[in-house]
This record gives C-alpha cells, sequence and structure tokens, in this order.
C-alpha cells in the first residue's frame, strides 16, 4: 500500500469517529435532566438539640416539731405550693390554754412589779392587725393580677384568630376586596387590645408591688412599735419574777406556732403520709410529708458550633427518656458559663435551663432530649439547602427556565432551618425552580 493511500484511509477514520462521536454525544446531551424544588414562602425554624441530666434537686422532709392529733390537712400530692403556705395544723388547745395562762402570769408579774403590759398589748394588736391587712391586700392584688392576666390571654387568643381569618380572607380575596379590610381593621382592633391588656397586667403587677410593699411597711412599723414597748417595758421591770414570767410566755407562743406546719421553699407536694384525726408518732423517722422543689435545672454540653446561637432567656422543648416522647416539658435558657469544657478534644460550653413546671415523676440523674429554639422566621423565601453552592466566598443557585435552559444566579442566604431548608434573601423569587440535582449521562 502507498503512502498516499494510508493517508487517506487514515484521515478518512478520523473524520468518521469525529462523526461518530457528535452523533453519539448530541444524542447524549438531550438525554440530561434535572430534579428541581419551587422555591415558596414558608417559614424556617432552627434549633439546637443536646442532650442534657436533671441536676440535684431540693427535697424537704416536712415534719411537725411536736406532736399531736392532726387537726386539717391544707394540701395534697401534686399541688404547687408557696414558701410560707400552710401545709397542715394538729391540735392546739392545750398550746392556746398554756399560752393564755403563761399571759396570765406575766401579767401579775408585771403589776406585782408596778409595770403595765397595756402598751405592749395595744402594739400587739397593732401588729396582729397590720398583718391581717397585707395577707388581705396580697389575695386582692393576686386577683387583679390573675384577672388581668386572663384578660390578656383572651385579648392574645381573640388577636390570633384574627390573624388566622385575615390571612384566609387575603388568600381568598386579594389585599383590595372590602372583606380583606374588614378583617385587617378586626386584626387591628384585637392587636390593640392585645397590647392594651398586655400593659394591664404590667400595671396590676406594679399596683400589686407597691400595695404590698406598703402593707409590709405597716407591719415593719408595728413590729417596730413593739420592740419599743418591750424596751420600756424592760426598762420598768427588771426584777427575775417578770422575767421569768416573760420567758415562759415565749416558750408557750413557740409551742403554739409549732402546731401549725409551713412550707419552707417554692415546689410541689410530693408525699402526705398522715390523714386528718391521725396521731402524729414521736420517731424521728416518721416523715409528715415531702416537697419537691420547683426549681429544676437541666445541664446540658454545647458544642462551639452552636453555642453562639444560644442565648439567655430562648424557649426550649425537652422529652426524658423515662417518659413517652409525646410528653414534652417546657424549659427556658438561665445560664450560659463562659468557661469551655473540653470532652475528648471537642470544645463545649456548658448551658443551664429551668423547667417551667414540676412534676412529681422526675427524679434527679434524669437524662432528657433539649431541642433549645434559637430563631424563627415566618413568611419568607425557602429552597432546599442542597441546592444552594458557595464559590468564592459567593453563594449561587442553578435555575431551570423551560426544560432544559439552565441560569445560574447569585443570591443572599439567610436563616439555616433544621429540616434541610435554607431562607433566601435576595436574588431569586417564589415560583423559580431550583436544581437540586443534575443527571448528566455525558459524565458518567
Amino acid at each position: 500500500m502507498t503512502t498516499r493511500k494510508k493517508i487517506i484511509i487514515t484521515v478518512t477514520t478520523v473524520i468518521i469517529i469525529g462523526i461518530g462521536y457528535k452523533i453519539f454525544f448530541a444524542g447524549k446531551k438531550d438525554l440530561i435532566t434535572y430534579e428541581t424544588e419551587v422555591a415558596t414562602m414558608g417559614s424556617v425554624e432552627q434549633t439546637v438539640s443536646v442532650t442534657a441530666d436533671l441536676e440535684s434537686k431540693q427535697e424537704v422532709m416536712l415534719n411537725f416539731e411536736t406532736v399531736g392529733r392532726i387537726k386539717s390537712i391544707n394540701t395534697y400530692v401534686g399541688k404547687k405550693i408557696a414558701v410560707g403556705e400552710t401545709i397542715a395544723t394538729i391540735d392546739d388547745i392545750a398550746f392556746e390554754q398554756d399560752l393564755r395562762r403563761a399571759d396570765a402570769a406575766l401579767a401579775q408579774a408585771l403589776a406585782n412589779s408596778g409595770a403595765s403590759n397595756d402598751l405592749i398589748r395595744e402594739a400587739e394588736q397593732k401588729k396582729e392587725n397590720a398583718k391581717d391587712i397585707l395577707e388581705e391586700t396580697e389575695d386582692l392584688e393576686d386577683q387583679r393580677v390573675d384577672a388581668a392576666e386572663r384578660a390578656y390571654e383572651d385579648a392574645k387568643s381573640n388577636y390570633e384568630d384574627a390573624q388566622e381569618y385575615y390571612a384566609q380572607v387575603l388568600s381568598d380575596n386579594g389585599a383590595g376586596d372590602s372583606l380583606t379590610k374588614s378583617a385587617k381593621l378586626t386584626l387591628n382592633s384585637a392587636n390593640i387590645a392585645k397590647h392594651s391588656a398586655e400593659e394591664g397586667v404590667e400595671s396590676a403587677k406594679k399596683a400589686r408591688d407597691l400595695s404590698i410593699v406598703s402593707a409590709e411597711s405597716s407591719v415593719k412599723s408595728a413590729k417596730e412599735g413593739i420592740e419599743t414597748a418591750e424596751s420600756n417595758y424592760t426598762k420598768r421591770s427588771k426584777d427575775a419574777a417578770v422575767e421569768s414570767a416573760r420567758a415562759t410566755r415565749q416558750t408557750a407562743l413557740a409551742n403554739l406556732q409549732k402546731a401549725t406546719l409551713v412550707s419552707p421553699i417554692n415546689g410541689t407536694v410530693a408525699q402526705m403520709n398522715y390523714k386528718k384525726g391521725e396521731v402524729l408518732g414521736t420517731s424521728m423517722n416518721s416523715v409528715f410529708g415531702k416537697i419537691l422543689s420547683s426549681d429544676f435545672t437541666l445541664e446540658a454540653d454545647i458544642p462551639e458550633s452552636d453555642i453562639v446561637k444560644v442565648k439567655l432567656e430562648q424557649n426550649a422543648t425537652v422529652t426524658f427518656d423515662a417518659f413517652e416522647e409525646s410528653e414534652k416539658f417546657e424549659a427556658k435558657v438561665i445560664e450560659i458559663e463562659p468557661a469551655a469544657t473540653v470532652i475528648q478534644d471537642v470544645v463545649y460550653y456548658k448551658v443551664k435551663l429551668r423547667l417551667s413546671d414540676v412534676d412529681i415523676r422526675l427524679r434527679e440523674g434524669m437524662s432528657g432530649d433539649v431541642d433549645i429554639h434559637t430563631a424563627e422566621k415566618g413568611n419568607v423565601l425557602v429552597i432546599p439547602r442542597r441546592a444552594l453552592r458557595t464559590e468564592d466566598d459567593k453563594q449561587y443557585v442553578d435555575i431551570l427556565i423551560g426544560d432544559n435552559e439552565v441560569k445560574t444566579v447569585e443570591v443572599e442566604a439567610g436563616l439555616r432551618g433544621d429540616d434541610g431548608e435554607i431562607e433566601i434573601v435576595s436574588g431569586i423569587s417564589s415560583g423559580d425552580k431550583v436544581i437540586v440535582f443534575v443527571n448528566d449521562p455525558t459524565k458518567k
């Protein structure tokens, strides 16, 4: 074969291969397909999810300081109780008689010493009157605050209903429709009513605090009056008989006070071991009841990648391994430690949360899953995060125009959601088809 023929054959072969390649891959190009998602308006929520343990909580065992028959029980298991609130009483007739005898003995001793206790009794009566006024003031002001809070909850509920109704009417009829305008007016009125009710709550709380401070001041003044009267009284009655009678009266008064059992903390009644009419034993192991402190806290370790999202007062949802997953507890972030803790070469920061409600089933050391609600946005443009890519510190998405035209658009991204979505602040519009996956046979 001549050299010229070899050249012709070689050139012809290359041309045929080139034509075949072009035909083959041109057909392949037509087979490129795109998986897309439509950019829509929606909401984005961001949470930080961690595990946490219940810290040691305060348990108070309740006991009377004396013995006797149960006269009344003023609470029950599961009830929330405040510090100083009466839990139960025992029969105090004997103690009252002892106090009356002590009063009589003290009066006689004072008479014998030439002193009078009329001023002291008058001062004590003023103190009792002031205490009664304080209790009545607290009850009345608490009722007013409760009424204001109920009014606020009603106004808030009405506002939320008006919001929902307005959104529905706006969606169905558009902004210019008379029904929409009427719904907007209703929404504005409900919003004003809600703010007014909220201010009413604050005003009621401030008024309550001022009234209680005033009543407490009266009690303090009355107590000082007793101290003054007793001081003068003491100066006039220094003999041993008067001092002995006074000590006897103080003992009788203390014994009478021991007949009433009050709560030493704020918490929830977890146990009651006696009923009305039963007699308290003298054994040190005879426990009347138990209160769990309302100050439940959870401690969690937050990795450094998430700690910047967590702020004080953020709300959280908690589920405990010991309960059903559907049973959720509310909590709030109350403390963020500034110092880091290194665990297996990973930097963490300790965060404490306080449970909103006490549950008598909770136990020290229980572990739970905590979702801290760090951010939330509504009515924003949302796309899948996998549609977003970053190049040279800029963010882009590809949108599909028609069936096969692809356009790359620079965008500004916002809040990252928990469910794989992300907020888009600018660059594309609602309804755009963003490409999340490209099936390109030429690259296989």
